[in-house]
């Protein structure tokens, strides 16, 4: 099976940003690809023949399938992997863990320099002020949250509805 293994005719590069979500990311790959679909059809109108560079078909591959075990956080992972989880899967799944037996999705969460906490992995604690969430080698701080009533709420916001306390834990 393959996908995208013919001539390559036209080729653009774009930069994609640390902070990068998968919903920001096909909305600017859907600008890029309308400007070289355009440029290609200009390009050919131009010429009697295009030049075109083939691919090797070696080297070829194609995306795993995302499956559902895909978007489950583990929090006992690196705080660098855990926030770019949330960022890919921002906003068509929505990486989720579990707490108390619901489903929470995370959209968007931050890393806390300098939060450390002696809780277990997906343990709940406050930290200046703000809930954060211990990972495998920090902490983060949710911003984005839906729950299973579908409101979205930060982790702060949580917390003052009484949702979250420290020492809750997700995954758990």
């Amino acid at each position: 099976e393959t996908l995208d293994t013919g001539p390559i005719i036209l080729q653009k590069a774009m930069d994609i940003e640390a902070q990068e979500t998968l919903g920001g990311l096909l909305g600017k790959l859907e600008a890029l690809c309308e400007q070289v679909l355009l440029d290609t059809l200009r390009l050919f109108r131009s010429r009697d023949e295009v030049p075109a560079v083939p691919q090797d078909p070696a080297e070829a591959t194609l995306a795993p399938q995302i499956k559902e075990e895909d978007l489950i956080i583990d929090f006992a992972k690196p705080t660098l992997d855990i926030l770019r989880q949330i960022r890919a899967c921002n906003p068509a799944y929505g990486a989720w863990s579990s707490l108390d037996g619901r489903a929470v999705k995370f959209f968007s969460a931050s890393r806390v320099p300098g939060a450390v906490s002696l809780a277990p992995s997906g343990a709940c604690f406050l930290h200046e002020g703000h809930f954060l969430i211990a990972t495998g080698d920090g902490a983060i701080r949710p911003e984005v949250i839906l729950l299973e009533d579908g409101g979205f709420y930060s982790a702060d916001s949580l917390a003052r509805l009484g949702l979250l306390i420290p020492g809750s834990r997700f995954g758990a």
